[in-house]
């Protein structure tokens, strides 16, 4: 699955973007968000379960919005939806 990633400008020149994946690229992922934040852009990681990294939990930059929850066969409903 791809990345995809989207960045916009602000009035005040706040830079902003969205990061989507599907989870099959976890490294490059990870490391985009990273690095963008590092550059002081606010990103929306949406992810699963699966990208959840210590690294994306301690920048304010990165809003880790977990969309896809947990992914596994022998998860719940609920739990593929990040509901539990």
């Amino acid at each position: 699955m791809a990345t995809k990633a989207w960045i916009s400008t602000y009035k005040d020149r706040v830079l902003a973007g969205a990061i989507l994946t599907g989870g099959g690229d976890k490294p490059y992922a990870v490391e985009l968000a990273l690095a963008l934040a590092s550059e002081r852009v606010v990103i929306d990681f949406v992810a699963s379960d699966h990208l959840v990294s210590p690294l994306l939990e301690v920048d304010t930059r990165v809003n880790f919005l977990n969309f896809r929850g947990n992914q596994s066969e022998k998860a719940s409903a609920m739990e593929k939806l990040g509901e539990c």
